[in-house]
């Protein structure tokens, strides 16, 4: 199967919660798994949602075995990085807030 210009569902194979409650701070890992069906790689987008008070302190992305760290840049050289990537045929991944 190819994939198709058109916006699809990504499976969303298995979805896992940890949370750790300290005083009135909780801190949740949660771990998601997709499955791209297709024979070539895709670019997905993905909207997580979050609390208005809630934030994101750190994430990774696993592809093909690879565990890939993300760091927390400002939004233009997360873009850029992630654009330059991209450019050069690497995995990449880019998690933006809005």
């Amino acid at each position: 199967m190819t994939a198709s210009t058109q916006p699809l569902p990504l499976p969303l194979a298995a979805t896992a919660f940890a949370t750790d409650v300290t005083g009135t701070i909780a801190t949740t890992t949660v771990t998601q798994t997709f499955v791209n069906a297709f024979d070539t790689p895709i670019e997905a987008v993905y909207t997580f949602p979050l609390p208005h008070d809630g934030a994101v302190d750190g994430y990774a992305f696993r592809f093909a075995g690879k565990e890939v760290r993300g760091k927390l840049e400002r939004r233009a050289k997360a873009v850029a990085d992630y654009e330059k990537a991209k450019a050069k045929a690497l995995t990449a991944a880019l998690l933006a807030q809005e």
